[in-house]
């Protein structure tokens, strides 16, 4: 799998989790996608990347925090997800595995009460050296 590839994936696993939340979302993207070494060097054949892409959950208010993380940690339950940390009570994040792919997603809660939602990609080819 290539970084391009990757990338895709994760808007598929966004969406997806997204469809999942309760009531009318919009996902804006935090920032741009980032591609943070993992193997090798830029321009080296070897260079290898984690591509990570993170959105902001609007359109629900903070009371439904909650809602949202009991609706992605029962999907993140089934299939080929696996939750593999939960932070509630005391903390505001679930993070989860794909099995098959190794992806991962995340929920996080900030301190204002804002949720994001992230993906990750596990180590891939870089877009740089096809």
């Amino acid at each position: 799998m290539n970084q391009t590839q990757a990338e895709e994936r994760i808007e598929e696993y966004i969406d997806h989790a997204a469809a999942e939340l309760p009531g009318d979302v919009e996902l804006s993207s935090e920032r741009e996608p980032a591609f943070p070494a993992c193997e090798g060097e830029p321009g080296e054949e070897n260079h290898k990347v984690n591509v990570r892409h993170i959105f902001w959950v609007d359109g629900i208010p903070e009371e439904q925090n909650e809602d949202i993380a009991e609706s992605l940690y029962s999907y993140w339950n089934t299939g080929n997800w696996k939750v593999t940390k939960d932070e509630r009570p005391e903390g505001s994040r679930i993070e989860a595995r794909n099995r098959a792919d190794d992806f991962s997603m995340d929920l996080i809660v900030d301190q204002d009460g804002r949720p994001s939602l992230a993906a990750y990609s596990p180590c891939v080819h870089a877009d740089d050296n096809l």
